[in-house]
């Protein structure tokens, strides 16, 4: 029983990274298009609405204050 939960919960984070990837590698430069679509992907992971959001106030503001800006950045603080 717990090894199928822990391979289902593998898949649904290997699904996340890919998906994450995808919306960085579209995206060279830290965005609000690029928010959005990983707002989608983290709400579609089940992480959650209020999760998600928290995340992606958190990537605004880092973008606002000047301390992110490229996309690897994005997806190194995702990763976080």
């Amino acid at each position: 029983m717990f090894r199928k939960l822990a391979d289902v919960l593998k898949k649904t984070r290997t699904g996340m990274v890919r998906k994450l990837s995808a919306v960085v590698s579209r995206h060279p430069r830290a965005d609000g298009e690029m928010l959005e679509e990983l707002e989608e992907v983290l709400i579609g992971a089940d992480i959650g609405v209020e999760t998600s959001e928290k995340i992606i106030r958190g990537l605004r503001e880092s973008i606002r204050r000047g301390n992110l800006s490229d996309s690897e950045g994005v997806k190194a603080l995702v990763k976080q």
